[in-house]
């Protein structure tokens, strides 16, 4: 999963546009499960995102 999948992902599901760019994924997240990804909104305000990553059926 990357930066583009979780944006595209966030905006299916919430209307919310989010710039890949300012997601803070340093490589794919390649395994299950829960993980806590941080977006940049502003340069003083970081927002903290619960990523569930399951697989498809």
């Amino acid at each position: 999963m990357t930066a583009t999948d979780l944006a595209d992902a966030v905006l299916a599901q919430t209307g919310v546009e989010i710039d890949r760019r300012k997601i803070a994924l340093d490589e794919p997240i390649k395994e299950l499960g829960e993980v806590e990804i941080a977006v940049r909104l502003h340069a003083d305000v970081t927002a903290l995102l619960q990523v569930v990553v399951s697989a498809v059926e």
